[in-house]
């Protein structure tokens, strides 16, 4: 039986981590900035909601505010170099405890663990008819953060707990948009997100800014 589980910004926030856009900002305005688009640019998304996507679709909007390519890399840059430097700086942070690390690998084992009484016999009713093969964990994760990489050590093809006469393994774990340190895919969903019609055209800014465009470019899977 093959599980998948898709992980969001709220694995990283329930081990403590401040990885939500309210956090982020607040270190992002502590950044002295010099150039004039990054000043407006920190003036125009003050205002933004606490989520991620609101960001993003604010700076769809802010592409008005850019004349060339030059300008959207100079913005482009700023962000994810900031972006990259907090986070790298949360990621450190993490204290992993033995008890924590338990705790996350039974979950990805069995997660009906925690659940009522009633969910849980259906979930495990469920599992039982693949009682006689082996169990595969695939995790696809929106998160820039290696969390699960950390938790585990080695992520593929790692034992992570036994059903019936079988093992369930984890096998792999995708960053849908990339890491910390690579290939970070920060962007808006599609062109109708783009303010700027000048560059709906532009193949170098599509491939940039737009996240599907973006993730073939880069080959994510």
């Amino acid at each position: 039986m093959n599980i998948l589980y898709i992980l969001g910004n709220g694995f990283d926030l329930s081990l403590g981590l401040k990885t939500s856009y309210s956090h982020f900002y607040t270190h992002y305005l502590s950044q002295k900035s010099k150039h004039p688009i990054i000043v407006k640019l920190k003036e125009e998304i003050k205002d933004v909601n606490s989520n991620w996507s609101d960001l993003e679709i604010a700076l769809g909007k802010f592409t008005t505010n850019l004349t060339s390519l030059e300008d959207f890399d100079i913005v482009n840059d700023d962000i994810r170099y900031s972006l990259s430097n907090y986070l790298k700086a949360q990621e450190e942070s993490l204290v992993l405890n033995n008890g924590i690390i338990k705790s996350i690998t039974q979950f990805f084992a069995k997660p009906e663990t925690p659940l009522p009484l009633t969910e849980l016999r259906r979930l495990v009713k469920y599992k039982n008819k693949w009682s006689s093969s082996q169990w595969n964990v695939n995790i696809v994760t929106f998160n820039y953060t290696q969390i699960v990489e950390k938790i585990f050590e080695n992520s593929n093809n790692l034992k992570i707990g036994n059903h019936h006469n079988h093992t369930i393994q984890l096998r792999s774990v995708n960053h849908i948009h990339g890491l910390v340190d690579k290939d970070l895919i920060m962007g808006i969903n599609d062109v109708s997100q783009l303010s700027n019609k000048s560059f709906h055209e532009n193949i170098d800014f599509l491939e940039s800014f737009i996240k599907p465009i973006a993730n073939q470019a880069l080959q994510h899977a």
